[in-house]
């Protein structure tokens, strides 16, 4: 074969730009004048990281199942393509919010406020990662098929309930 193959244009620059994202946030709700201890910053400057990586690879196998009985199916290299590019996309996005939380948290005097913070900022973050998803997804059909759409739904849900309850997790342990 003469050929040149496709390169995946998932790489190491495009795994850190999604992981920058919530490490930063993580690093910036831990910070001592938030809710804790520079060990507790960086616990969460890993956690948030693994936490998105974590949830996405666990999901992504019911993801492709759900779309392929959908009649939507795209191979497994395009979808883990899509499913980076949103993540990263994402990932960028929180880095962008990272300085107005570093002044939140550093201004802020309600007890709770860090944590409000966190849940705000992790779940807009997870949000727009799954609004980005579903427009590369669903971009080249006209019409997508209403199945297909409601399996995506149904996967957006069960993920960010698993998301929630691991973020309540780690922010109450």
């Amino acid at each position: 074969m003469t050929g040149k193959t496709k390169r995946s244009s998932v790489g190491p620059r495009e795994v850190g730009l999604t992981l920058a994202g919530p490490g930063f946030a993580g690093l910036a709700l831990g910070l001592p004048g938030g809710s804790g201890s520079v060990r507790h910053a960086a616990k969460l400057a890993v956690a948030l990281p693994a936490l998105y990586l974590g949830v996405a690879l666990l999901m992504l196998p019911a993801l492709y199942i759900a779309l392929s009985l959908a009649g939507h199916a795209a191979p497994l290299g395009e979808l883990v393509e899509q499913l980076a590019r949103a993540m990263r996309d994402a990932g960028l996005a929180l880095l962008g919010l990272v300085p107005a939380l570093l002044f939140l948290v550093s201004t802020g005097t309600g007890a709770d406020l860090p944590e409000a913070l966190a849940y705000g900022t992790v779940g807009l973050g997870a949000v727009a990662g799954l609004r980005l998803l579903e427009r590369r997804l669903f971009a080249g059909a006209d019409h997508p098929r209403p199945l297909a759409q409601t399996a995506f739904v149904t996967w957006a849900a069960v993920a960010l309930g698993l998301g929630v309850c691991l973020v309540v997790n780690l922010f109450r342990s």
